[in-house]
């Protein structure tokens, strides 16, 4: 199992997740902001002079730093998807079948 689907794509898959949820998390603070300042945001917190953040903009933040994010990792899941296949693909075609498959 570890050497025919899992271990072939192990980096990229990696790489993907890494990439993807490590932009998310760094977009959503700053689109958030964003969001609240673009819609007013409500009542300023005391204290703090920030508006007050609703929950239908913060949904609205996940969902545009989660898209921005997976858009930008989306060719290291196509990668890990490739690589994950390309055994088969190798077992069924020939290697050189798989390596057209992985970088083409």
């Amino acid at each position: 199992f570890l050497r025919g689907l899992y271990l072939p794509g192990l980096w990229a898959n990696m790489a993907a997740v890494g990439s993807s949820q490590g932009l998310r998390i760094g977009f959503y603070p700053s689109v958030r902001d964003a969001l609240c300042a673009f819609t007013g945001g409500g009542k300023a917190i005391p204290g703090d002079g920030r508006p007050a953040k609703s929950p239908v903009t913060m949904a609205a933040a996940g969902l545009l730093s989660g898209s921005v994010a997976y858009f930008l990792a989306a060719p290291l899941w196509l990668i890990k998807t490739r690589a994950q296949a390309a055994p088969q693909i190798a077992l069924e075609r020939g290697v050189g079948s798989a390596q057209h498959a992985l970088f083409t």
